[in-house]
């Protein structure tokens, strides 16, 4: 399990990407949705039955969220070991002055 400082560090991290990351994946998913519901497991906590409740049949999303899950729990994951590490290279370049 991640201490709360790792937990609300990556919630800011997440956060911070919002604006930044590519909206649409190339299949059409949404990007943003998917970081706003590993934003949601890692401020709730929402195990995985929560999360399958909650975003049943939006694949992409639910996926993001499983591994937001999953490394709350305490996995590093394979791409970029943490959820926004993931997203990273889908993100625009921070402009000077950008936080």
């Amino acid at each position: 399990m991640r201490t709360e400082e790792e937990i609300r560090s990556e919630i800011k991290a997440l956060k911070g990407q919002l604006d930044r990351i590519r909206r649409y994946s190339a299949f059409g998913d949404d990007n943003r949705a998917a970081v706003q519901a590993q934003i949601k497991v890692l401020d709730r906590y929402l195990d995985e039955d929560a999360i399958f409740d909650r975003w049943e049949g939006v694949d992409h999303t639910r996926d993001a969220a499983l591994e937001a899950r999953a490394w709350l729990d305490g996995d590093d994951l394979e791409e970029g070991g943490s959820p926004s590490g993931q997203w990273e290279g889908l993100c625009r370049p921070r402009e000077e002055g950008e936080g």
